[in-house]
């Protein structure tokens, strides 16, 4: 099975609409649980923590250890976009997007180490009145965990170093268009 995914395009807000974007690296320090987080870095280093960058637009980069950290960030944000390793999307490196809400989200396990799946935040969020209208979901299929994968730091596997580089520098893409579309109808 292919490392390859299609990508559709996200509906992009005016420029009155958006405030700013959060991005959101979720995982942990083991193994490819830190997917999420090597994305929210590579992203980082090339973008900066909170950037106004002219091609790109205001984005906030974040990392989560568990999902419910998201209550505590959203606010007046216009999009959102969550990264994090998962299961049953095929094979390791696989990339998955989604656009919120998704029944296709609810079918796949996010990393392991979270105290409230990811799907289940998202509705929380969304009945509180607190979710973006534009909610983006990247996820990678993690390899099978083994017995050391409990190591911190240990590195990610190759396909979920390349899934995330992949993933990045699709989110940065995304940025661009969001903050070209919004020049547009200004």
């Amino acid at each position: 099975m292919s490392s390859e995914c299609e990508f559709s395009e996200m509906e992009l807000p005016t420029e009155k609409e958006v405030s700013h974007v959060l991005v959101v690296g979720v995982g942990s320090p083991f193994g490819d649980d830190r997917f999420g987080w090597h994305v929210a870095d590579l992203l980082r280093s090339r973008l900066g923590q909170f950037t106004p960058a002219a091609d790109i637009g205001p984005v906030e980069i974040r990392k989560a250890a568990a999902p419910h950290q998201l209550l505590d960030w959203l606010d007046d944000q216009q999009g959102l976009v969550l990264c994090d390793a998962c299961r049953g999307s095929g094979e390791p490196g696989t990339v998955t997007r989604f656009e919120w809400p998704s029944t296709h989200v609810r079918g796949l396990r996010f990393s392991g180490t979270h105290e409230m799946p990811l799907p289940a935040l998202l509705e929380l969020a969304q009945r509180l009145g607190r979710l973006p209208r534009r909610v983006t979901i990247w996820g990678a299929e993690a390899q099978a965990a083994t017995d050391g994968e409990q190591v911190p730091d240990r590195p990610l596997a190759a396909p979920t170093e390349r899934a995330a580089t992949r993933v990045a520098a699709r989110i940065r893409e995304e940025l661009r268009a969001f903050a070209a579309t919004s020049n547009m109808n200004s």
